[in-house]
């Protein structure tokens, strides 16, 4: 997660090149910052974060057919969403990912919208949905070669797991990918994963 002041500079900037040219993507990108700097202050979503969400939400739902953008501007927003609005876009978008699968940038998008439709299951405590959602963004860092998201995806299982049978091994996989995002010095993605063990009061030898 970007720090506060970076993510107040780059809304300053997108508003002030939105004033300018008048076009819709440096508006949903100021939108985006500004739910980020909301998100941080405690890092829970909030109504503050929602309502920054909230035009990019009625901008989707006004959208016939998506495509690269409206797929990224989705990903962006998942956290914001509840698991309905999350699951009726995922549909909107299930419908088009076909038309864009020999774009490298789409399957990277595909890949974390499952991972982040994970998390936000896990926010609502919505295990087997988070279990599900997982189990094909694993699938899909495999298949692609996504380390960093292969990461996030197995985490994400393994609170699941926990969650839903006390499964012991997941306990392993998740010291295992603690250690790995130590040793690759992703500090803001170990204190997200943290803070969610904290939440769900999971203890391990890490």
């Amino acid at each position: 997660m970007a720090d506060i002041e970076t993510l107040n500079a780059l809304s300053l900037e997108a508003s002030m090149l939105y004033e300018k040219t008048d076009n819709i993507i440096y508006y949903h990108s100021m939108l985006i910052c500004r739910a980020l700097i909301a998100y941080n202050t405690d890092l829970t979503i909030n109504n503050e974060m929602i309502e920054f969400v909230t035009p990019i939400k009625e901008y989707l739902f006004s959208r016939d057919n998506w495509y690269l953008y409206e797929m990224e501007l989705f990903n962006n927003i998942i956290y914001a969403l509840t698991i309905e609005e999350a699951l009726l876009f995922s549909r909107t978008l299930l419908k088009r990912l076909d038309s864009f699968q020999y774009f490298a940038e789409c399957r990277h998008i595909e890949q974390n919208i499952y991972t982040n439709l994970s998390t936000l299951c896990l926010e609502y405590n919505d295990f087997h949905s988070a279990k599900r959602f997982s189990d094909i963004a694993i699938e899909k860092a495999k298949k692609y070669t996504l380390v960093y998201e292969k990461v996030c995806s197995e985490l994400n299982h393994a609170i699941a797991c926990i969650k839903l049978t006390e499964d012991k091994t997941a306990y392993e996989v998740i010291e295992q990918n603690m250690l790995i995002i130590q040793y690759l010095k992703f500090d803001d993605l170990h204190e997200h994963f943290s803070n969610f063990l904290k939440k769900f009061e999971i203890e391990i030898n890490v």
